[in-house]
């Protein structure tokens, strides 16, 4: 039995030894990935004809990965440092949820051919053949409809896809409408798919917010600030700046990866902003960083309201909440129109600093 390429997490500030359970996935990550990179590679004739006749060097060949688990044990980190590793140029990496609005808007697109989902799976194929998808959790209809014959296309075009559920493959979709037309696409994963489950019950993602304070004081973004934040929760070097595309409108991100964001307070409420761009975050995003949020007076009771409303649906979805503000909680807004209703979001925002608010799990 192989030691994995990679046997740590950057968990806080500080290198963690993976434990047993995340050493068992990163085997089948590392597998995965030197298959990748051996089918990339032109072997020599050596090699070809080693792999022909050795019957001891062949290895079943992984078709998809499906690994899942309890929250905060590191299924999104150690697909994230999969990914990295591969070699290949031709891979992408998304939210589920971004992944099927995606699928959705490919669907209009070629809405007038006769077979649309097959001629966007070959779409895709000819952009990737490896897709990493983070937070598998079906709860839409229109999504639960076309998942079987979506990855059946898939499989077939041979693009690998790795998933990361907190979930295993039979309570997909639980509950759902019409939940039998759903069943194909589950006995496929557990038929042609590696299901590996990620054990064991430490939570690190609740210990790294547990060590952190998650309302700061202080004015202004800093360098230094963004590449600690960054290495503290996204778990390496800062991730470029770059575009979030909302609902057709964009949105400029400090930083992310691994289910965090870092972003400017100016950028989610000082600009117009509806509540569906707040849950469309909400759903892609674990954990959310707002930076340089200030002291929001009478003139600023617009802003305010987007506040509220982002508090709430941040609430709503149990994301995780960290907040650089220039003023302390209890001065954040003095205003006159929102006082009563911005009550609720101070008590809401406390809420979110609690041990038992954080143990939630993500709600898509």
């Amino acid at each position: 039995m192989h030691t994995p390429s990679f046997t740590i997490l950057v968990i806080s500030e500080i290198v963690v030894v993976l434990d047993i359970y995340q050493i068992q996935v990163a085997r089948c990550f590392d597998g995965l990935r030197r298959q990748i990179d051996d089918k990339e590679r032109k072997p020599s004739i050596f090699q070809w004809l080693t792999r022909l006749f050795d019957r001891s060097n062949r290895v079943t060949k992984i078709r998809g990965l499906y690994v899942w688990g309890g929250v905060g044990r590191g299924k999104t980190i150690l697909m994230d440092e999969f990914f990295n590793q591969v070699q290949s140029e031709k891979k992408q990496r998304l939210h589920f949820h971004e992944f099927m609005q995606n699928i959705h808007q490919r669907l209009v697109d070629f809405k007038k051919t006769p077979d649309p989902l097959s001629r966007v799976t070959e779409q895709l194929a000819e952009e990737v053949n490896l897709l990493c998808l983070d937070e598998f959790l079906v709860t839409d209809i229109g999504d639960a409809m076309i998942l079987d014959q979506l990855l059946r296309n898939l499989l077939k075009l041979e693009v690998i896809l790795v998933i990361t559920s907190n979930v295993p493959p039979a309570d997909l979709y639980l509950n759902g409408l019409q939940r039998r037309r759903f069943w194909p696409a589950i006995r496929l994963v557990e038929e042609e798919y590696r299901v590996i489950r990620l054990g064991g019950k430490k939570d690190y993602r609740l210990e790294t917010l547990r060590n952190e304070a998650l309302y700061r004081i202080g004015s202004g973004v800093t360098p230094d600030m963004l590449a600690r934040d960054c290495k503290l929760f996204v778990g390496g070097a800062l991730v470029n700046p770059s575009i979030l595309l909302v609902n057709s409108r964009s949105i400029s991100t400090l930083f992310s990866g691994s289910g965090v964001v870092g972003l400017k307070f100016a950028e989610l409420c000082q600009q117009p902003r509806s509540a569906a761009d707040y849950v469309e975050i909400a759903k892609r995003f674990q954990t959310i960083l707002i930076y340089d949020v200030p002291q929001m007076t009478s003139s600023d009771e617009d802003s305010a309201k987007r506040f509220i409303n982002l508090v709430d649906v941040l609430y709503d979805h149990s994301v995780n909440l960290i907040l650089h503000a220039r003023v302390d909680i209890a001065e954040l807004y003095v205003g006159t129109i929102n006082r009563s209703v911005f009550t609720r979001t101070t008590s809401r925002i406390q809420e979110m600093m609690s041990e038992e608010y954080i143990g939630r799990a993500h709600q898509l």
